[in-house]
């Protein structure tokens, strides 16, 4: 492996292969004359065999272009070294250690499948997909640039690099990406939804709520829309408005607990404190380690009504609250392009089955 220690334990290996009569005289009496042998009854201690350079070994270091891949481990081994995986790298593979959770594996496994595929867009959506999972936000936008630098119209790689930008808490540079996937791609609500998103992070609330809605016009499951559409009249002191979308919101996903904190915050605010406790206890079903649940059904319990307030039917809140939206065409599902050009007509991929988890 490393040549001056190879000569090193070559001369070692030569010297003590050498038997001969003399030759282990001469030894015998080397180790009687220091006292090895004898010395007070004790049993000898044999020496070192061999002994590697006190100084660690250099690391090998890899090409700029070689990037480590998925991590095989040999059976039986508690721990095996990864399997440097620099070329053939199949979109199937990379795609196969997202969907396990194995975010920086498939990062490195799309770092090689872009590097060979460069035209694909959907290549380069995967990388930033894994890059964003992994932590790593200015190579998550890398690759979605690059897919929209193929791509313009890619909706999805649109979409999560504003995710990335309001990650990092720059929605006035994510607000242009934004407002260009919604202007192409209109039956969206996923894309007004995180317009929303940005202009909630802006302070612009009447264009947040106009945006919240319309996600949720396009997509009358959109319940992180109805959330967030409710989060924002919280935040603006407008409870009895909340109450609409969050008890549409929890009649769709009961066991949400980030909608039923919301829900029983805005029953709170208007004076409803036994639903609000209801509210907070549904959360804490879905999560029943939740401080802030906790600790808001604790003060909520020690409060008391107003005699004689009408209890508040949620049901016809969130049936409200669904009559008040209006129709519009579903939201389309984007497909993927036809591939790479004809040099590359063999490499055509199609779009991942796998997306981020949704957030608000």
């Amino acid at each position: 492996m490393y040549p001056e220690y190879r000569k090193r334990e070559g001369r070692f290996l030569r010297g003590a292969i050498v038997f001969g009569g003399s030759l282990v005289g001469l030894v015998a009496i080397g180790l009687f004359m220091s006292g090895v042998l004898g010395g007070g009854g004790e049993k000898s201690t044999p020496a070192t065999a061999a002994r590697a350079p006190e100084s660690p070994l250099p690391v090998q270091e890899f090409p700029a272009t070689v990037v480590p891949a998925a991590a095989d481990t040999v059976p039986g081994e508690a721990s095996g070294s990864p399997l440097m995986r620099t070329s053939n790298v199949s979109y199937q593979e990379g795609e196969q250690e997202y969907r396990a959770g194995r975010y920086q594996e498939a990062l490195d496994l799309f770092t090689v499948y872009t590097g060979e595929h460069p035209g694909n867009a959907w290549g380069h959506y995967m990388y930033g997909l894994s890059a964003w999972k992994a932590g790593n936000l200015d190579d998550a936008k890398t690759g979605f640039r690059t897919a929209l630098t193929l791509d313009p119209s890619h909706l999805k790689s649109r979409n999560n690099l504003t995710r990335v930008l309001l990650d990092e808490n720059r929605p006035g540079e994510a607000l242009p990406v934004i407002e260009e996937a919604v202007s192409g791609h209109p039956e969206s609500g996923e894309a007004h939804r995180l317009l929303g998103r940005v202009y909630h992070n802006l302070g612009r609330t009447e264009n947040a709520l106009r945006a919240y809605r319309e996600a949720v016009e396009r997509d009358s499951g959109d319940v992180w829309a109805m959330n967030n559409m409710g989060l924002l009249l919280i935040e603006a002191g407008r409870f009895q408005e909340a109450l609409p979308p969050l008890a549409r919101a929890t009649r769709l996903v009961s066991a949400e607990p980030v909608f039923q904190n919301n829900l029983g915050i805005a029953l709170e605010r208007t004076g409803h404190y036994t639903e609000a406790a209801d509210a907070f206890r549904a959360g804490l079903a879905g999560d029943d380690t939740n401080g802030k649940l906790m600790a808001n059904l604790e003060r909520v319990q020690a409060l008391r009504e107003s005699p004689g307030l009408e209890p508040v039917d949620l049901a016809d809140l969130a049936s409200e609250f669904e009559t008040s939206l209006s129709p519009t065409e579903p939201e389309l599902t984007q497909t993927a392009p036809p591939g790479e050009p004809a040099s590359g007509a063999a490499d055509a991929e199609v779009p991942p089955a796998v997306l981020p988890e949704d957030r608000p």
